[in-house]
């Protein structure tokens, strides 16, 4: 990933994958967000090489953040 756009929706992606897992959505929850994300993706002008890089990255992190959340110091979210 070296193409500044495609970092940034890398970032928007994995920070919204985070705020959705602090407020308790499930694993496949997140999961079918990150589908449709991608879906998104691929029906923009991006290059598919540039959306699998995404796609790889952003499921790696995704199972990151279920092994190491559990850890991580947050806290209660109120609305």
């Amino acid at each position: 990933m070296e193409s500044p756009r495609v970092i940034r929706y890398y970032q928007y992606l994995t920070d919204n994958l985070m705020e959705l897992y602090q407020r308790g959505y499930q694993p496949s929850e997140l999961r079918l967000f990150l589908d449709g994300f991608l879906s998104a993706l691929r029906h923009s002008d991006l290059d598919l090489a540039d959306v699998n890089s995404i796609e790889e990255r952003a499921s790696s992190f995704l199972y990151q953040v279920q092994d190491i959340a559990p850890y991580l110091e947050t806290e209660p979210q109120t609305y």
